[in-house]
């Protein structure tokens, strides 16, 4: 996933191959009687490197986040070794130390901010955050390559659901990441997880997470001797993760997961009792994953498909409407399970089908600026667990190119552009869908306080030949996400 170190975004689990699921009916429009929506809740990130608290989106961007964001896109889809990964991953682990030893009071903050997101449970919130070159991208991520990048997986209870997204932003008021709360366990035990299409794999910390990369005491984790339908899986399996700086380990156990109102029993969940210290100060509890089953690391179906087999969802699917502080409509973020929200998008649904299924991946005609085709037959990922857009460097320069006076900063990997100009980025898809971003997802924010040069959510990035589409993109679309057609829908959102 996102602009900070976010759990998501950094996952690179070994990945098995896929399996088909029930094909679902062609038209899923009216289906939002029996859906299950969990609203998007925001968290909110502190005061860091300078930024600006400044409730207008101004202020300068928060390049250690940025920077860490783009190693964990880069980890997940691309090569981890490559000279240019190492060099950011080690840059951006220095910024991160130095920041986190400058803020005082920092941890303090974190935790009130996560016992006031814990205590305020439903209010849903989401946030902020010519002619081109032609070029057509073979996908090398088949099944049996999707070792090397993220994924991960959760699995669902009853006829269909609703969560609020909780959003978590920077201090300039641009998304981070959106959160979702999930029960696991009898009693209930509630935890607030990153819900991402990158990754296939549902996780918590455990009580025997206890090094300072698990954060204080007072952080939620999975207690099993509190839950009466827990159990070990057969021969205790193991977990390992990895992401961008570090991983995350533990053990596989069973227990029932519920997501809104759908309950499933004997979920498979990854129980952590190690983590990077990027996950100290995270205030996600854990990931949930909604990838395909080729990239789950202990090869179970997703949380959606096994659901929608038992009948607890209409179809198995999965809708998001994500909501931008800046817009004032960050408390309508949502995302639903086995429907749709047709009170959240207008007109009807197009449908693109899935190129590759391991990640949720679809062919575009064109993405560009400033009226132009920019790069076009291209292919690119939708990724709920990042906040940024990225590009193979090529691609991002093609793109850059036709914006006035724009700069590439090599050791960073952005770029920067006259904070009075407007980007105007579109991404055109087969059949003639066009979707216009908002400017104020494409502007993070000035390159320094004060400065009249601004840097780009459109970042170059060592990937293999996909469009990473995180929220810079999907805050300007109504996103369905269809295991049955393997398909992905989109719609003009309405919030």
């Amino acid at each position: 996933m996102r602009f900070t170190a976010t759990l998501s975004s950094a996952l690179v689990a070994v990945a098995f191959a896929s399996s088909a699921v029930a094909q679902a009916p062609a038209d899923v429009d009216g289906l939002e009687d029996r859906s299950i929506a969990i609203p998007l809740r925001r968290r909110h990130a502190g005061l860091r490197h300078g930024a600006l608290d400044a409730r207008d989106g101004s202020g300068a961007a928060d390049m250690a986040a940025i920077e860490r964001a783009m190693v964990h896109i880069e980890r997940r889809y691309g090569n981890a070794s490559a000279p240019a990964v190492v060099a950011r991953a080690e840059r951006a682990e220095k910024r991160w130390v130095n920041i986190v030893a400058a803020a005082a009071g920092a941890a303090d903050a974190w935790e009130d901010t996560i016992a006031a997101l814990k205590d305020s449970a439903h209010g849903g919130v989401a946030q902020n955050t010519g002619t081109g070159s032609s070029k057509t991208t073979k996908s090398s991520n088949s099944a049996s390559e999707a070792k090397n990048r993220i994924a991960m997986k959760q699995d669902g209870p009853a006829v269909s659901a609703v969560a609020p997204l909780r959003n978590v932003v920077m201090s300039n008021n641009r998304e981070l990441e959106f959160l979702a709360e999930i029960k696991i366990g009898t009693p209930a035990q509630s935890f607030w997880l990153d819900p991402d299409s990158g990754s296939a794999d549902l996780w918590v910390k455990g009580t025997d997470c206890t090094s300072s990369s698990c954060g204080t005491s007072s952080r939620t984790r999975y207690n099993q001797f509190k839950s009466s339908s827990y159990s070990d899986t057969p021969g205790s399996k193991k977990f390992s993760l990895q992401y961008g700086i570090g991983g995350v380990s533990g053990r596989l156990v069973r227990d029932n997961v519920r997501l809104g109102s759908v309950r499933m029993p004997g979920m498979t969940i990854g129980l952590a009792n190690k983590v990077s210290p990027d996950f100290a100060n995270d205030p996600a509890d854990g990931i949930l994953g909604l990838g395909y089953r080729a990239i789950a690391s202990a090869h179970q179906k997703p949380f959606i498909v096994r659901a929608a087999e038992q009948n607890h969802l209409s179809r198995p699917i999965a809708s998001f409407a994500f909501g931008r502080r800046l817009s004032g409509t960050d408390n309508k973020s949502e995302m639903r399970i086995g429907a749709v929200n047709r009170g959240l998008y207008s007109g009807k649904t197009t449908w693109y089908p899935v190129t590759q299924q391991a990640y949720w991946q679809f062919a575009f005609d064109s993405f560009g600026a400033q009226g132009k085709n920019g790069l076009q037959r291209s292919e690119g990922i939708i990724d709920t667990g990042t906040s940024l857009i990225a590009m193979p460097a090529e691609d991002a320069a093609t793109f850059w190119a036709d914006v006035p006076d724009s700069q590439f900063d090599e050791e960073s990997g952005t770029y920067t552009f006259p904070c009075s100009t407007k980007v105007n980025a579109v991404l055109r898809m087969p059949g003639g869908q066009t979707i216009s971003l908002n400017n104020k997802d494409i502007n993070l924010g000035t390159d320094g306080v004060g400065s009249p040069r601004c840097v780009g959510a459109i970042t170059a990035s060592n990937t293999p030949g996909q469009t990473i589409f995180g929220l810079a993109m999907l805050k300007n679309i109504y996103t369905v996400l269809d295991f049955g057609q393997n398909r992905i829908g989109l719609a003009t959102l309405k919030l």
